[in-house]
């Protein structure tokens, strides 16, 4: 079974009573009634042990897969005349670096900047250079796990 990071499953069966809990309680936790909810990335077996009337004890093992959200990053105004705003989310819920790098279509680097996403939000304003010629730029933002390129159009 696969979740997100912040989300949550529900994997109760027919029989939501007994003991639920999670080997890793860093990706996941499970509550008394089935219910899984992604903290990181890994994945967490989840086990869930009944006590039958007699005595017997039955045990099911569940194995969770906890996934990253994707990126979620918009870039506006698009065309710019060199100031602009990169804003949206990293998919995950952690305060994270994040890498800026601009580069013309020759592939020279003309801009370079690092950011904090806190909780993993981004709302990052750059502005250029106003030297810089009317024509198409690359922006590359690289979180730890993605990388995201965006095409911009500078028009003066």
């Amino acid at each position: 079974m696969t979740t997100n990071v912040g989300s949550s499953v529900n994997i109760a069966d027919e029989t939501a009573a007994g003991e639920w809990t999670s080997g890793n309680t860093t990706i996941a936790s499970a509550d008394d009634a089935g219910l899984v909810i992604g903290l990181s990335a890994g994945t967490a077996v989840i086990s869930h042990v009944v006590t039958s009337a007699d005595g017997e004890i039955f045990t099911t093992i569940t194995s969770i897969e906890v996934t990253d959200l994707p990126m979620d990053l918009h870039l506006f105004p698009n065309p710019t005349n060199g100031a602009f705003t990169v804003k949206g989310t990293l998919g995950i819920p952690d305060d994270e670096e994040v890498f800026f790098e601009i580069t013309d279509v020759l592939g020279q680097v003309i801009y370079k900047n690092k950011t904090t996403a806190l909780k993993g939000k981004v709302n990052e304003t750059i502005s250029l250079n106003s030297s810089l010629a009317n024509g198409i730029y690359m922006l590359d933002v690289q979180s730890r796990n993605e990388k995201t390129v965006f095409h911009f159009v500078m028009e003066k």
